[in-house]
């Protein structure tokens, strides 16, 4: 239940900006989003009103991934080697072409 994962999840941020698990546990909860609308792309045709359709859903999927970047990124100030996070990171960063930013963080890793 996204929705309501979510809400507590923001409520919790907003309550203790600072609580890492809330941050890490949006991130996640954004990437199986965004699974689940690439499943959804990868279902379409090649008819034309599919490939719209394509165009739209990865649009949305970018914007959550976007979203992802942002809670993530939140997460490794606040724990800085967080090895997961990272990981989540770097993968997140190259489907959205951020390869420099991918390479940086990906270095990072132990």
């Amino acid at each position: 239940d996204y929705t309501n994962a979510q809400k507590y999840y923001l409520r919790t941020i907003e309550i203790d900006p600072n609580y890492v698990k809330a941050h890490y546990n949006m991130g996640v909860m954004n990437i199986d989003i965004s699974q689940d609308i690439l499943d959804e792309m990868n279902k379409l045709g090649m008819s034309k009103a599919d490939m719209v359709k394509y165009d739209k859903l990865k649009e949305k999927r970018e914007g959550v991934l976007k979203e992802v970047i942002k809670y993530f990124e939140k997460t490794l100030q606040l724990t800085p080697d967080n090895e997961d996070a990272k990981v989540a990171l770097v993968s997140v960063y190259s489907a959205l072409d951020m390869t420099d930013k991918a390479k940086a963080l990906k270095a990072t890793l132990k």
